[in-house]
């Protein structure tokens, strides 16, 4: 008999009782025996992760937001356990990514009839700490808004609390000096943002960062986003909407194993939607990484 782990976090936007046990039926109907460990607060989910594996776990699920996935990341780096990903964040782009539905119990099905498939993932360096993602990193104005939007509004709003700070803030982007530097190649650019991309899509099925960025393909696409105010913000918006980005005087992107990002003025960093400190920063990436549940 299959022994899945079920890390859950009711603190995530749409981590309600009640899908919780639509999750547990599924589980449960499939026959599989079935242990659900609930966090309650930042970083349980590394530990938790960790006592799946000295508990022999043959899956572990989260059921929260990108930001649990990223604690899990850690929680079963070098374990041999496959990652099954229930949404029940406000964004979920992992599992937006990797096609796993968004509706819980659907997404639970994926443990029963999915097959497993191997994603790079990424170790992140700030001064203050290291963590590790799977969908990107960032600094500039997407950290701002990360830190920006708190989860209470993500809980009560869903992508509508990130919406209305974008509508509050983006007429102030501005532009401001970077050192970016891939594989040890340096250069100076203005940016009002800089994403450090694992993921293709930045809202599944809407923005798209274009085809040539994969999970799998052992490296990071970091574009290099220059924008001043609302209009040329929107400018950017459209491209990605269209899912053509293009190198443009806005627009710049560079490919990679490793990326060291710095700023005269210390920025906010994120990866997977958290906030994890200021620049500089080193993203590195570990090609195939992580197993996880896809369907099939």
């Amino acid at each position: 008999m299959k022994k899945i782990f079920l890390i859950a976090n009711p603190a995530a936007a749409r981590a309600s009782e009640r899908s919780s046990r639509s999750i547990v039926e599924v589980l449960h109907g499939a026959g599989f025996a079935l242990t659900v460990l609930t966090t309650s607060g930042p970083g349980d989910a590394v530990e938790l992760c960790r006592e799946a594996v000295r508990e022999e776990a043959d899956v572990v699920a989260t059921f929260g937001g990108d930001g649990t996935v990223m604690e899990a990341l850690e929680g079963l780096l070098d374990a041999d356990v496959p990652l099954a990903v229930i949404p029940g964040g406000t964004a979920n782009l992992l599992a937006g990514n990797l096609r796993i539905p968004n509706n819980p119990a659907k997404a639970a099905q994926v443990i029963v009839e999915g097959r497993a498939r191997t994603i790079d993932i990424g170790r992140i360096e700030t001064e203050e700490v290291t963590r590790y993602f799977a969908v990107g990193a960032g600094a500039g104005y997407d950290a701002e808004l990360m830190s920006g939007t708190s989860g209470e509004a993500k809980r009560r709003w869903g992508w509508a609390a990130y919406v209305s700070f974008v509508m509050r803030t983006a007429p102030g982007i501005r532009p401001i000096p970077f050192r970016v530097t891939v594989d040890g190649s340096c250069s100076e650019l203005d940016a009002a943002s800089i994403l450090v991309a694992n993921c293709r899509e930045i809202m599944p099925g809407i923005l798209s960062l274009g085809e040539e960025v994969a999970l799998d393909d052992g490296h990071f696409d970091t574009f290099i986003l220059k924008a001043h105010g609302l209009l040329e913000s929107a400018v950017l918006v459209m491209q990605l909407m269209r899912q053509k980005v293009r190198e443009t005087n806005q627009v710049r992107r560079l490919r990679g194993r490793e990326v060291h990002v710095d700023c005269d003025t210390p920025q906010p960093v994120e990866c997977d939607g958290d906030v994890v400190g200021t620049t500089p920063f080193t993203a590195t990436i570990i090609p195939g990484g992580r197993t996880v549940m896809v369907p099939r």
